[in-house]
């Protein structure tokens, strides 16, 4: 187990551990999207005339909360992105007992979290590699072959 998460309301763990770094990364992109378009038209549609009409505090209120999620969101998922590429979990990074055994190198602590090929790392479909017990090492780093 790596957390609970109370964002999905779930144990973050071996299963849903890619889709977990998935949803960090989705949620800064979306907003991204969303600050952008809305931004957009907040700058050549906005009507100044009448701005208590509903749908321009509508749009205030949203480019509003998702800058700060997006804002939030985009750091926590680098932090987590780098947990991914150190093969630690938060719990392990808290704790802090010096250099990880899990540690097999970048490309295969990635791999081990999103699984064998590469051009599905940023899909949510469900990995392929191991089976939530053993797990390569620095002794057995060809445990799983990434």
């Amino acid at each position: 187990m790596d957390h609970h998460c109370p964002w999905v309301n779930n144990c973050v763990g071996f299963n849903n551990h890619k889709f977990f770094i998935l949803f960090l990364l989705y949620i800064p992109i979306n907003a991204i999207w969303l600050c952008g378009t809305g931004g957009h038209f907040f700058i050549t549609q906005f009507n100044w005339d009448d701005i208590s009409e509903p749908a321009n505090i509508n749009l205030l209120i949203s480019l509003c909360i998702a800058g700060i999620f997006g804002f939030a969101l985009f750091f926590f998922g680098l932090f987590h992105l780098n947990l991914v590429r150190m093969n630690q979990t938060t719990i392990e990074n808290l704790e802090q007992e010096g250099e990880s055994l899990f540690d097999v190198g970048c490309f295969r602590n990635c791999g081990s979290v999103f699984g064998r090929a590469t051009w599905m790392w940023m899909l949510p479909v469900a990995s392929d590699v191991g089976n939530g017990f053993y797990y390569p090492n620095k002794y057995q780093p060809d445990l799983f072959v990434v």
